[in-house]
């Protein structure tokens, strides 16, 4: 899908870039997925506007990297020579667009992740007033409603409830189809579930009272479960941190600085800065990273 004209909403620079790389954007390869993570992740643009803020940004990144590669070389010149300061410039400059890169091929999916585990931890409180409703024949599309009008207590899933809820009003979608669609769109395998089992239990003929109930008295029995396992790999990646993150990093740091001292050569200097200014960032955003792409086991 293609936007004719450029957006008049989101902020300045994504304005901006739309301006200047939508040509660049509208021949991107098709993606048919494409849509769907930047559904899940929260972000309201298409993915022409996603790719046209991509390239934009990889350009600033790349002149900021060879402005900072090239500041990086000239004060290390001195220290690590000439060819030392030739890779710490070209590393800083490969890095900055490259960084760029990796961080909008896994933002949205950090994003969705994020969302996820929002979701999940709102769900608990969602499903007990849904259950509450439907115990009084309240129709799914009013539960959704009163869900959608109490974002401050009902969290992500309120926002989740408030787009079905547009998709009735201001789309004109039966409910039955704007469920399905938000179940495609959700980051949270559970919250899906949930909304599949409202298609499934309407379209069956099945009490719906009875599937809200289960659904709540399900949720509440397995969050001590889901709360232990989540303990249970916060401690396994306090152990990783402190090990890998932490203790051999600066072993190896001070390993190096008693080799250069001993006349160990600009190769060893070069190595020192590259760990300090290179690998240490790297490993910190690196954990990072993968602490918070890490499955959400929800909170109860």
């Amino acid at each position: 899908m293609t936007s004719p004209e450029s957006p008049g909403r989101g902020t300045a620079w994504e304005r901006w870039a739309w301006g200047r790389f939508r040509r660049w954007a509208e021949r991107r390869p098709d993606d048919p997925e494409a849509a769907t993570r930047l559904a899940a992740a929260g972000l309201l643009r298409t993915p022409e506007e996603q790719s046209a803020v991509r390239w934009a940004t990889l350009l600033v990144a790349a002149v900021v990297g060879g402005a900072l590669g090239g500041w990086v070389g000239f004060l290390g010149r001195p220290v690590v020579g000439l060819n030392g300061a030739i890779l710490l410039g070209v590393v800083w400059t490969i890095g900055a667009p490259g960084a760029a890169a990796v961080y909008f091929h896994i933002a949205p999916r950090l994003a969705a992740q994020e969302r996820r585990r929002r979701i999940e931890s709102d769900l608990r409180p969602a499903l007990a007033y849904a259950a509450a409703l439907g115990t009084a024949e309240v129709p799914v599309d009013e539960i959704l409603r009163g869900l959608a009008e109490a974002p401050a207590i009902y969290g992500e899933v309120a926002r989740e409830a408030g787009r079905i809820v547009r998709d009735t009003d201001l789309l004109g979608q039966d409910i039955l189809s704007a469920l399905r669609a938000a179940a495609l769109r959700t980051p949270s395998p559970r919250f899906q579930e949930f909304l599949e089992g409202i298609v499934t239990t309407a379209e069956s003929g099945g009490p719906l009272t009875a599937y809200l109930l289960d659904q709540a008295r399900r949720y509440e029995r397995e969050s001590p479960a889901r709360l232990a396992r989540s303990v249970e790999s916060l401690s396994l990646l306090a152990e990783f941190y402190v090990v890998v993150v932490v203790a051999f990093p600066l072993f190896l740091l001070i390993l190096l600085t008693v080799f250069s001292l001993l006349g160990g050569g600009s190769t060893l200097l070069i190595a020192i800065w590259l760990l300090v200014a290179l690998l240490v960032p790297l490993a910190q955003l690196g954990f990072i990273v993968g602490v918070a792409s890490m499955p959400s086991e929800g909170t109860p």
